[in-house]
């Protein structure tokens, strides 16, 4: 077992090694430079800040639509528009394929005068001139009240308690389909619902038992992700009506049968010498 154990742990390292060593060989695209993305960033904010739509245009791609534009703008400058200075923090840099041509993702934190923060990623490509996409969203959980953090934790921990009670019952009542039963309460249903400046979104997904509730909330937006075992809440309702193996009666060993009285005999007379 201790052998086991050491082997175990050696790969560990080794692949921990590795990851390391793959992420010191990633280098940039060609052409790319984080310090000019840097500047093109704060030139966008700038820009949002002062709500100057020629600027910030011209700071975009060609490639991009300018219906595309025109609407993401002005969702982006009611975060920006006469807050002031902000400081600016690369938090991550990453890239991705699409269509042939590679994308760098630079992520960096804004903090704002007002004490509110942001996540604003900016996208730039060797392929064109210009921020070739930018997003920005509230970093929501530093205005979530703790009280209210706490609470989604908690129900997530009970729901994953549930799960694990109801798939260990499952194995001990053994119902028809127990496998099925087993994999459907692995899962869980995720449900996602964001509001921003009175604007709604709501998506759903598959996840796995262990995701998380969290909430988030901010001045101008707020986000619920909702992960809920619903094969293990069926299965508590249904669990002692679901037809099982164990539950059927067995055969008997004893063989029973019907006897029948057999008609007495008549004594007989003793013979006469």
């Amino acid at each position: 077992m201790k052998q086991h154990i050491k082997i175990f742990a050696v790969f560990l390292c080794l692949l921990f090694v590795l990851t390391a060593l793959g992420g010191c060989d990633k280098k940039l695209p060609e052409g790319i430079d984080l310090a000019e993305t840097k500047k093109s960033c704060k030139a966008m904010l700038d820009a949002l800040i002062m709500d100057d739509k020629e600027a910030a245009e011209a700071l975009m791609s060609e490639t991009v639509d300018p219906a595309d534009f025109d609407s993401f703008y002005d969702i982006l400058v009611r975060y920006f528009k006469d807050n002031g200075p902000y400081t600016l923090k690369v938090l991550d840099v990453s890239q991705e394929e699409h269509q042939g041509n590679v994308y760098v993702n630079v992520t960096y934190e804004a903090k704002l005068s007002d004490g509110h923060a942001y996540i604003v990623t900016c996208a730039v490509t060797e392929e064109e001139e210009g921020l070739a996409g930018i997003q920005i969203q509230e970093n929501l959980i530093n205005d979530t009240p703790l009280g209210l953090r706490i609470a989604f934790l908690v129900g997530s921990l009970l729901m994953i308690a549930l799960t694990v009670w109801m798939v260990i019952d499952c194995i001990i009542r053994k119902p028809d389909g127990m496998g099925l039963w087993i994999v459907l309460m692995l899962c869980t249903v995720k449900l996602s619902f964001a509001a921003s400046f009175g604007e709604t979104s709501f998506e759903w997904g598959i996840g796995l038992v262990l995701s998380l509730s969290t909430v988030g909330t901010g001045s101008y937006s707020s986000v619920i992700n909702l992960a809920l075992p619903v094969g293990a809440i069926v299965y508590f309702f249904l669990r002692k009506r679901l037809p099982s193996k164990k539950n059927v009666p067995q055969p008997s060993d004893t063989i029973e049968g019907t006897c029948t009285e057999l008609p007495a005999e008549e004594p007989k007379e003793p013979d006469e010498d």
